[in-house]
């Protein structure tokens, strides 16, 4: 995931990196549904404090994952061309994400 996203600076207070971020955004709360970022902050913690012992508070989560949004969804829809059921012929293509939605 690392080699994936763009190099930026280092910051002292940052204490989780960016791949962290999506990965528990992509992880969670795609996976559960869980639109709003203060409800999946506590899932999260409850679920996945063991795997992210660090993660931010909701305002810096969710400056962090708009920021990062775009990779998000590039990610998303990347996994989702190697899942099967992708060219169905349902009439849609692609992933819906809640994940990027606004809270």
């Amino acid at each position: 995931m690392d080699g994936l996203l763009p190099k930026r600076p280092g910051d002292a207070r940052r204490r989780i990196t960016d791949a962290e971020v999506i990965t528990s955004c992509i992880a969670h709360q795609a996976a559960t549904g869980i639109p709003s970022d203060p409800r999946f902050l506590v899932a999260a913690r409850r679920r996945l404090g063991h795997l992210f012992p660090c993660l931010p508070e909701r305002s810096a989560f969710h400056k962090r994952r708009l920021r990062l949004s775009g990779v998000i969804e590039w990610l998303i829809a990347e996994l989702a061309k190697h899942s099967p059921g992708f060219y169905d012929n349902a009439g849609r293509r692609g992933p819906v994400s809640s994940c990027t939605a606004k809270s």
